[in-house]
């Protein structure tokens, strides 16, 4: 294979283990390469790096896969394909998830302050667990993919922690350039504005404060299943959006409904690519969530009233009847309504129930006759009228056009 199609086929390789193993590949070929790939990664000791891929190209034979653990515990997986060609690292990662005594026990061999604590549990958090026969294997399939199914391969593990610890001041450096208390409040920061946004119901906003939480937020890679923590990242995200729905005026039998409906739907997800679009999908969720649900400004009176009719649509509901529950009268019930919902009590009775009546007709197979009485009209023709109002053609109209 000629060297630029053999590079073309190398790039094409690293983009797709990147995407499909959450483990970050790169190819080097100069050290301007070098620098531009951990350009951004403060763990990872640069110079360390450096001088043993030097050593590695120049003293270990080619098409060799070598693993290599950092005197920080991470590990990466290096490999060439000639004397003359860049090589591959793929890495950092970690076998097992980091716990504090790992973290405390990185803070003492590099003489770092407690300060650092957070800063540092926060990366490991964040790296992809695999085995190194996991990641020495994807290695091999590459390798046999660029260069043939016949290729003979080297494997290798050399010790190299000695060099990787005669940069005392790299990681004092590295964190306070890279990664200041200022980057954590401003995730927090992120995360108050997405709150607020959703409350509103604003999804203009919230996309916004989401994209702008994603330059603080990793996902912590708490197990060796990607898709595993990808789902874990969900589960809190669902819970984050549930309170700023709450803090919306959403009632908690909504709120309880759409977090079930999100949580069963990604646990029964098995593809990547659509884990990785839930996120969009529920911020909108809950946004419209908030737009059609939200009790927020209404006084007491009215948000008992409203929650006793959208929880009883299919009973006999009347002013009266409200009133009588509320201790108030009719008369200032339907004055209530009248400056807070800008409608009577009967007209906001039949919207709801026309609502719930669209919605079974979009998700069953009933007949309209049994939908008019689930949603407490026993008269299909008096049915058939308010539908016909709201929705602009009768409910077998509609059924018919879905």
């Amino acid at each position: 294979m000629e060297n630029s199609t053999l590079e073309k086929e190398i790039r094409f390789l690293v983009s797709l283990v990147n995407r499909c193993l959450n483990i970050e590949v790169r190819y080097i070929t100069s050290p301007e390469d070098f620098v531009s790939a951990f350009s951004e990664d403060p763990f990872t000791n640069h110079k360390a790096l450096s001088k043993i891929i030097d050593f590695y190209r120049g003293h270990v034979a080619p098409v060799t896969i070598c693993s290599w653990i950092s005197s920080k515990h991470l590990r990466y997986i290096i490999l060439n394909f000639s004397s003359s060609d860049g090589v591959l690292i793929l890495g950092p990662y970690l076998e097992d998830a980091s716990d504090d005594e790992l973290i405390y026990q990185i803070l003492d061999s590099h003489h770092l302050s407690i300060d650092y604590f957070t800063r540092i549990k926060l990366y490991y958090d964040s790296l992809p667990l695999y085995d190194d026969s996991h990641i020495s294997n994807v290695g091999t399939d590459i390798i046999k993919h660029l260069l043939g199914e016949d290729i003979i391969i080297n494997y290798c593990q050399h010790d190299f922690s000695t060099i990787d610890t005669s940069e005392n001041d790299y990681m004092h450096q590295s964190l306070e350039h890279s990664l200041s208390l200022d980057m954590i409040a401003k995730r927090y920061e992120c995360e108050k504005e997405l709150i607020q946004a959703v409350s509103w119901g604003n999804i203009e906003e919230s996309t916004k404060a989401l994209h702008e939480l994603g330059k603080y937020y990793v996902t912590a890679m708490r197990t060796k299943d990607p898709q595993r923590n990808i789902k874990n990242s969900l589960i809190t995200f669902n819970t984050l959006l549930r309170k700023a729905a709450e803090y919306g005026g959403v009632h908690p039998v909504y709120l309880d409904e759409t977090s079930h409906k999100w949580a069963v739907r990604f646990e029964n997800t098995h593809s990547s690519k659509e884990l990785d679009e839930f996120q969009h999908k529920m911020l909108r969720s809950y946004c419209m969530l908030v737009k059609n649900h939200s009790l927020a400004g209404y006084s007491p009176i009215v948000r008992q009233a409203v929650d006793y009719i959208n929880f009883n649509l299919a009973s006999g509901l009347t002013v009266s009847g409200l009133a009588d529950m509320l201790n108030i009268s009719a008369d200032y019930l339907t004055r209530l309504f009248r400056l807070e919902l800008k409608c009577t009590v009967i007209e906001y009775i039949n919207k709801q129930r026309i609502t719930s009546a669209v919605k079974l007709l979009n998700t069953t197979h009933m007949p309209i006759q049994n939908i008019a009485m689930c949603i407490g009209i026993n008269d299909t023709s008096y049915f058939g009228k308010l539908f016909k109002k709201q929705i602009g053609m009768s409910p077998r109209q509609y059924r018919e056009s879905i």
